[in-house]
C-alpha cells in the first residue's frame, strides 16, 4: 500500500503517519483521535482494501465501533472505560459492513468557506455555526482561498505571508468568542492558506 495524505500541495506518506500515531496512542492512553478519510484521488476498490486492512491491523484493539443508534449519546468517559482511541470516518461508498469504520459524510459537518477574504470567511464561520448536528463532529475550516487576483496581486510574497499569517490571528479570535457545546469548539479547527502551511487543532 503506497499513498499520501495531502492537503492541496503538500502530503505525507499514509503508513508512516499512521505507525507514528499508534506509537502515540501506546504512550498517551488519554488521548482520543478521530481519523478523517475524505477525498481519494486515484485510489481503486482494491486499494481501498487494502488501506482499510492497514488501518484494521494498525489500529485494532484501539478502534470505537460504530452505533449510529449510540452516536450522540457516546462520551469520553465510554471511550476511556473500553479503553479505546481511535474513531475513523471513512468515505462512505467503501466502507461496506466493516463496524468500526464511520461513515465520513454522515457525522462531519466541514463546509469550506472557499474565499480570500477574512471578512467573508468569518461571517461564513458565524453562519454555520448555528447549523450544526448533534450527530456529527463540527470541523472549521479556517482557510483563505486564493483567487486568481489574489495570487496576481502577491507575487512578491508567498501564500503563507500573504494569507496564512494574516488569518491565523482572526481565527484564534474566533474560536475565543464561541464557547464549547453543540454550538461551540469544534471538533478540529485548520487554518491556513490552503496549502498545509499551518494548522491548529483543537477538541471538544
Amino acid at each position: 500500500m503506497n499513498g499520501s495524505f495531502t492537503m492541496v500541495f503538500f502530503g505525507t506518506e499514509v503508513k508512516s503517519i499512521m505507525l507514528e500515531t499508534r506509537k502515540f496512542l501506546d504512550k498517551h492512553t488519554k488521548e482520543v483521535i478521530i481519523l478523517h478519510f475524505q477525498h481519494f484521488l486515484n485510489v481503486d476498490a482494491t486499494e481501498h482494501e487494502n488501506i482499510k486492512q492497514f488501518l484494521m491491523e494498525t489500529f485494532k484493539d484501539l478502534l470505537v465501533p460504530y452505533t449510529a443508534s449510540l452516536v450522540n449519546q457516546l462520551t469520553l468517559d465510554d471511550i476511556w472505560q473500553d479503553a479505546k482511541q481511535v474513531i475513523i470516518l471513512y468515505n462512505d461508498n467503501y466502507i461496506d459492513a466493516n463496524p468500526f469504520l464511520w461513515p465520513g459524510s454522515k457525522h462531519t459537518y466541514n463546509p469550506w468557506p472557499n474565499t480570500p477574504s477574512i471578512p467573508v470567511m468569518i461571517d461564513k464561520l458565524d453562519q454555520w455555526y448555528f447549523l450544526r448536528s448533534e450527530n456529527a463532529f463540527a470541523v472549521t475550516q479556517a482557510i483563505l482561498t486564493p483567487d486568481v487576483e489574489t495570487i496576481m496581486l502577491n507575487t512578491n510574497q508567498d501564500l503563507e505571508t500573504a494569507l496564512a499569517q494574516r488569518v491565523n490571528p482572526a481565527a484564534a479570535g474566533w474560536l475565543r468568542g464561541h464557547p464549547a457545546g453543540l454550538h461551540g469548539s469544534t471538533s478540529s479547527t485548520a487554518t491556513s492558506a490552503n496549502t498545509a502551511t499551518s494548522f491548529q487543532q483543537r477538541y471538544n
